[in-house]
């Protein structure tokens, strides 16, 4: 008899920065996190099937993945914090590292929100016969279970209707 199966390796890598969640509407520091898949013979690692890299909601565990170089970006902004922590580096050190990494950072979500936007055309016509309540629930209620680019639709379908 042959047991095979997939196991999970979570890897924590300390907080991030704060966000609100679209789940539970808390705002609080996000935890970094990585996780490796494998396809297991006999309950033992033998071939990783994949990698995930997320944020994820220290109070409700609601998860946003990241791209690998977003990932390496956040990383580099937990390793600086654990450093400031452990006083490695000094408080001018910090903060030229701090404005760098959010720097890098911005600039990668400006790409992600112009793709959005971009991307956000094609959901116009399903979103234009949404009703005004269904419109809010997406975009206030259940906005995590919806990619970014219907999102940013929606927003701008409320804003027009301008709803409240």
């Amino acid at each position: 008899m042959v047991i095979v199966g997939f196991w999970n390796n979570p890897v924590a890598f300390g907080t991030v920065d704060t966000f609100d969640c679209p789940k539970c509407f808390n705002s609080t520091n996000w935890q970094l996190s990585y996780t490796s898949t494998y396809f297991t013979l006999f309950f033992i690692p033998i071939i990783p099937t994949g990698n995930y890299y997320n944020l994820v909601c220290p109070i409700c565990n609601h998860q946003i993945e990241l791209s690998k170089k977003e990932f390496k970006n956040y990383k580099s902004f937990s390793d600086l914090q654990l450093a400031k922590q452990r006083n490695e580096i000094n408080n001018f050190e910090y903060e030229l590292k701090l404005n760098d990494i959010k720097s890098l950072i911005e600039a990668d979500k400006k790409i992600e929100s112009d793709k959005a936007l971009e991307e956000s055309k094609s959901w116009d016509d399903l979103v234009r016969i949404k009703t005004d309540d269904e419109l809010i629930i997406i975009y206030y209620h259940e906005r995590y279970k919806y990619n970014h680019s219907m999102l940013v639709a929606v927003k701008r379908e409320i804003d027009k209707r301008k709803i409240t």
